[in-house]
């Protein structure tokens, strides 16, 4: 979820699109919040015992690119936060 709140708000048309398909692949959908159980609480999100196995998906590498910017950019401005940590080591 971290990494849906640093893509980009705006870009060109192909930066859209492609924001538009990871909000797709990494955003929960209506049925994800019934099958694992998710809940809004203080400002995070709890799982059930489902809910904390990976489920694995791909990125393109032009998606996968949006997000490093993004972190590079967070971090140029001294924006990263220690939630982020594991996204970094992931994708930077």
């Amino acid at each position: 979820m971290i990494v849906l709140s640093i893509l980009p708000k705006e870009g060109s048309i192909v930066t859209v699109r492609l924001i538009r398909e990871l909000i797709s692949k990494l955003g929960a959908s209506a049925q994800d919040f019934t099958e694992y159980g998710m809940e809004q609480k203080d400002g995070a999100i709890t799982f059930n015992e489902k809910g904390t196995h990976p489920v694995p998906f791909e990125l393109a590498d032009s998606e996968m690119e949006i997000i490093r910017k993004s972190l590079k950019e967070l971090d140029s401005n001294n924006k990263l936060i220690p939630d982020m940590i594991s996204i970094w080591e992931k994708f930077c």
